[in-house]
């Protein structure tokens, strides 16, 4: 996930990143936007949504019971007076005159930061800016679940536009997350959600699975821009992971907390000496599927998002283990791959790109594209890597951005490499931006005359600037 600047707009950055960014980087800040006049702030207290302040007036806490039904007129007036003379805040005033109990204060505390947060969602624009610090001690008691709230907000998004734009191209296919954190968030998905999740595949693009839906088509997307914008489906591609059924992901994690937070304390006690494989529970003969299957019971059992109402001490060993979890599948997932493709010591990003090159010299840009995933994330500054992903990505319905986006990793490791930058050039031909394509072909001649396919490409421009006069 790309860094979130400290400050910006809503624009470049949507509300829903910010707050998944926060969520897993497990932040304690105040998160400030400001839009039409109006400011508000979202307490976070180590990636949780712990508080929320509001300077719209109907979003104070006495101007939200009435609007409930819970206060009278008169005892909003009461509410008001009584602030006014003792200086008091809405929410001691309110006990004070018994209008609320101690216990439904608490309640309605996180209804009105739930609707603060809801109401951020539906800003078209606005400035934030994010200031990390500790938040006040009486605020850190009220952490609400962060995934819940993202993903109510998203679900009250209503305009097509919006979410138009911000979905991936109707061409592009996604598939089935495998990343942990973003499968087992504690969501409960809908119905429909549930039954577009099976139409997810890694073969249909966008469209297709709106049509083959069978709902209305705005109804359809915006199903599929929830699952997008949460990170429960991706455009991105998986190697040697086995694909799990949405039952799988959707099965709810049996226990009992007394018997979890002993589990937690024992395995906590021993993370610094326990090796990978006694971590995962599986012996050192077991196979990548073996690892996999526990890497995934184990992820959602620990993920850290499941347990919000827990000790802070608590949620720190669950967040710790969880992280471990995925530092121990990363190295055997490793050392499975060098194990399969790798001999001696040929490096693993070399071995996969030799895979790959096969795989595309077959025709099967699919499994290249998968291969070649791997190379890059085992050495990001192979710009071979990055130029045959681009390669292999170019040749599949729907990555044409993520092939673009491979073609400039690949030149920017090796601005001078005459192939990259022609590379650089079909793809925007390919995208009808013949402007754009024309400066990348004569870049490359320039840089290598004998490049046969950036001389035949500046002929043909040339050519047709002639046929146009």
């Amino acid at each position: 996930m790309n860094e979130m600047p400290e400050k910006g707009f809503l624009r470049d950055y949507p509300l829903p990143a910010m707050l998944i960014y926060i969520s897993r980087n497990r932040l304690t800040g105040v998160l400030v936007i400001s839009s039409q006049g109006a400011e508000r702030s979202i307490y976070v207290n180590r990636g949780a949504v712990a508080f929320a302040f509001s300077s719209e007036p109907d979003d104070r806490l006495g101007e939200m019971l009435f609007k409930e039904d819970r206060i009278s007129i008169a005892q909003y007036e009461a509410l008001v007076k009584t602030m006014k003379k003792t200086g008091l805040r809405q929410g001691e005033v309110l006990v004070k005159l018994k209008l609320l109990t101690p216990k439904e204060l608490f309640e309605a505390l996180k209804r009105q930061i739930r609707s603060i947060v809801l109401s951020l969602f539906r800003l078209k624009d606005g400035i934030y800016e994010f200031r990390a610090g500790e938040v006040h001690e009486e605020a850190a008691c009220l952490n609400l679940s962060t995934a819940n709230l993202i993903y109510d907000g998203i679900k009250s998004i209503r305009q097509w536009t919006r979410i138009k734009n911000e979905m991936p191209d109707m061409n592009n296919v996604l598939m089935i997350s495998h990343d942990p954190w973003s499968l087992f968030q504690d969501i409960a998905l809908s119905y429909e959600e549930k039954q577009m999740l099976t139409l997810v595949d890694g073969e249909r693009p966008i469209k297709e699975i709106i049509e083959a839906s069978g709902l209305g088509r705005f109804a359809a997307q915006k199903v599929l821009y929830v699952l997008w914008t949460i990170g429960m489906v991706t455009e991105q591609f998986n190697l040697l992971v086995p694909p799990l059924t949405i039952e799988d992901i959707l099965a709810p994690v049996e226990g009992e907390r007394e018997e979890f937070i002993s589990r937690v304390v024992g395995i906590h006690s021993g993370l610094t000496s326990i090796d990978e494989h006694r971590l995962l529970a599986v012996d050192g003969e077991a196979d990548f599927n073996e690892i996999s299957r526990q890497y995934y019971r184990l992820t959602k059992e620990f993920h850290p998002d499941r347990y919000p109402d827990l000790e802070e001490e608590i949620k720190d060993k669950v967040a710790d283990i969880f992280h471990a979890i995925e530092r121990a599948y990363e190295t055997l997932r490793r050392k499975q791959l060098e194990r399969k493709y790798t001999a001696g010591d040929e490096d693993l990003a070399q071995a996969l790109l030799k895979v790959a090159r096969e795989e595309i010299e077959g025709n099967n840009h699919r499994e290249a594209a998968r291969f070649l995933e791997e190379a890059v994330k085992s050495d990001p500054d192979n710009a071979e890597c990055w130029h045959y992903l681009s390669l292999a990505l170019r040749k599949l319905p729907g990555q044409s951005q993520r092939a673009e986006e491979a073609a400039l990793f690949a030149q920017a490791l090796d601005p001078d490499n005459a192939e990259y930058i022609v590379s650089l050039g079909q793809l925007s031909l390919d995208a009808g931006e013949n402007e754009e394509a024309r400066v990348y072909f004569e870049q490359t001649y320039a840089l290598d005359p004998t490049n046969v396919k950036a001389r035949d490409a500046v002929l043909w421009f040339k050519t047709a600037d002639r046929d146009s006069l």
